[in-house]
């Protein structure tokens, strides 16, 4: 029966380390020195605290062991950060009271196993998670700026203000520009004869017209006014032909 319990404390994956009253270590199986960075040769027969506490960044990995010792009604569980000397290593720790045939206890009985490559898979999931989250924030805002600026600006404009990074960036150029306004001859006599609805559907009907052309060469409109429209060529995209650009735009208006 001995045997067949050491056999399988040998074999297995988790380590197994056992501590007496007395604080001596009285037991280390093979996996747990592996985990620990240290040899059963080196930690049998060794009080605890001389084995473990050279490091501060073990205090977590102690006080789990020690709380076993205090709150013997309790197996404890925890992940804590364990460092060997040469690195760290993320560790899940379950201590509770190990007990004699005769249930008086005899120690501290602490199972150990090396989740590191499951936490930096996990943190690489919350990674990704993240990186997910601030695209899916991008692009919301992309679109925004897009729905926004689409309107007065065109394709070419608002490309190039969301993949320049000063491209929304307040201040001002001094540049030579074209600028173009525009209105509907006889608008106020019109508007006098039409009903609001009809007079709104025709203003956002004709702006629309308008707005496509400005857009088609490069122009930028800065207001609508009423049925005027005040429009720059030459900004915020430089160009060496917005004049032309601008009479192009007034012909085909």
């Amino acid at each position: 029966s001995e045997l067949i319990h050491k056999s399988i404390m040998q074999d297995m994956t988790e380590g197994v380390m056992t501590i007496g009253l007395d604080g001596v270590i009285t037991y280390v199986n093979p996996a747990a020195a592996t985990i620990l960075g240290m040899t059963a040769q080196n930690l049998s027969g060794k009080k605890f605290i001389h084995c473990f506490f050279e490091y501060p960044e073990n205090d977590a990995f102690n006080q789990t062991v020690l709380d076993a010792v205090y709150d013997s009604a309790t197996t404890h569980r925890n992940v804590v950060a364990y460092y060997s000397g040469t690195g760290f290593r993320q560790l899940h720790v379950t201590t509770s009271y190990l007990h004699d045939d005769v249930g008086a206890k005899v120690g501290v009985i602490v199972v150990l196993s090396d989740i590191s490559e499951l936490t930096e898979l996990r943190d690489a999931v919350k990674a990704m998670q993240r990186i997910q989250q601030l695209n899916n924030q991008l692009e919301l805002r992309n679109k925004l700026l897009n729905e926004t600026f689409g309107r007065f600006l065109s394709d070419e404009i608002v490309r190039q203000l969301l993949d320049t990074p000063d491209g929304l960036m307040l201040g001002g150029k001094k540049r030579t520009l074209t600028i173009m306004m525009s209105d509907l001859r006889g608008f106020t006599a019109m508007s006098e004869q039409m009903e609001p609805q009809a007079l709104i559907a025709m203003l956002n009907h004709y702006l629309g017209a308008m707005t496509e052309v400005i857009q088609k060469y490069n122009g930028t409109i800065i207001e609508f006014i009423g049925d005027g429209i005040l429009a720059v060529f030459g900004a915020p995209l430089a160009s060496d032909h917005h004049a032309s650009d601008a009479v192009a735009a007034a012909v085909a208006m």
